[in-house]
């Protein structure tokens, strides 16, 4: 592989966040945050700093997922980045390639490994086509290594383990010949405040993050805290800064209980507004604003929204849920639980998350009648 002469920059790639509301956020979301590779190289300091520190977010390209079969390509949580990697003393500006590929999981996957495997080798496959394409000799093609990274968000205790043989009944001798790798691995519920604070400006979502889905004031008051460190960002890091606004602002708005989604919106624009980034942040939230109305304009049409009796609405909504895709169903769902009950349990949206369409729609007519929880998820 040749190489060249390249000097790696100090400040930060600037990506513009795109439309910041998204419609399916419980399975896009952070596939949307990690759309600016900043953020991802920040991320993977909580995991491989050595690594990390020699990334370069300027020349870094995102991998399309259209190569991938159809059953991977459902998965909307994954991320790959091509990101090039400097070798040797600092000065010499020597640099290879590499993949950084990122799975952010909700639930444990007993065959995480195996789906890793698929993943690494389709990206070598697409590889050796393209060498093929271009004719170049075996003795000169230089495949890319891949970085591995699984990203876990869930409440559900997960052993981790990315080791294949786990999955196989396999004798002693044999085990030597099954492929092994390393896998880099953040559980972030569990995760120590030291190691999130490696991820610099990112620490203070990742910390809003491991408060989602638990009641009380505690959320409100890191969310607090988060937008304030946000603020000590540098002026030059303003749509990374504007990037991670917009997600707090969805979780708020797609996580968070209806009682409580006005006060924490409120909270996230003022902050905005008096922070050294507010005239980009009225600009831009004003934007949004309209965006979400048009958002609530949708649902409420979706949802059958009635007039009349609580039971009324609630029935509409419960029509509603057939309307779209199942994680539409599914998200739809969710908001009219918030509504009757307040924040959900993380073991409830878990459940969710494996709902059909039809389920969905079936929860939402028992939800009428249904006194608690467990009235509908029974342990």
């Amino acid at each position: 592989m040749s190489r060249r002469a390249y000097r790696f920059p100090t400040r930060p790639v600037q990506v513009r966040p795109p439309k910041p509301v998204i419609r399916e956020f419980n399975d896009r979301g952070w596939r949307w945050l990690f759309g600016d590779v900043s953020l991802v190289i920040w991320f993977l300091h909580t995991v491989a700093h050595d690594i990390a520190t020699r990334l370069d977010a300027a020349r870094a390209d995102p991998v399309e997922r259209s190569f991938l079969p159809p059953d991977l390509r459902k998965a909307e949580s994954d991320v790959i980045w091509r990101i090039p990697y400097r070798i040797g003393d600092p000065e010499e500006g020597r640099f290879l390639w590499i993949i950084v590929l990122l799975e952010q999981q909700t639930l444990p996957d007993r065959e995480m490994s195996l789906r890793l495997l698929i993943y690494m080798t389709r990206l070598w496959e697409r590889e050796r086509a393209a060498f093929d394409q271009a004719a170049v000799l075996p003795e000169d093609r230089h495949y890319t290594p891949i970085l591995p990274v699984v990203f876990y968000t869930g409440t559900e205790v997960w052993k981790f383990s990315p080791r294949l043989l786990e999955l196989m009944d396999c004798p002693e001798e044999v085990a030597p010949c099954i492929p092994q790798w390393e896998t880099l691995y953040l559980p972030l519920r569990e995760a120590a405040d030291n190691q999130l604070a490696a991820a610099g400006p990112l620490a203070p979502v990742l910390r809003v993050m491991q408060q989602d889905g638990r009641r009380g004031e505690g959320f409100q008051e890191t969310l607090a805290a988060g937008l304030a460190e946000l603020n000590e960002m540098p002026p030059e890091m303003v749509l990374q800064w504007l990037r991670l606004v917009h997600f707090l602002r969805m979780v708020s708005h797609h996580r968070r209980g209806a009682r409580e989604r006005p006060a924490l919106d409120e909270m996230i624009v003022q902050a905005a507004e008096r922070s050294k980034f507010r005239r980009t942040a009225t600009r831009e939230l004003a934007m949004t604003e309209r965006t979400y109305a048009e958002v609530l304009r949708d649902e409420g049409k979706a949802e059958g929204k009635a007039e009349g009796k609580a039971e009324g609405k609630a029935e509409g909504k419960a029509e509603g849920l057939m309307e779209g895709t199942a994680a539409e169903a599914r998200s739809f769902l969710e908001e009219l639980l918030q509504a009757r009950f307040g924040p959900l349990p993380g073991g409830v949206r878990a459940r969710i998350e494996h709902e059909t369409r039809e389920s969905c729609r079936e929860l939402g007519r028992r939800l009428l009648g249904a006194r608690s929880l467990a009235d509908l998820f029974p342990l």
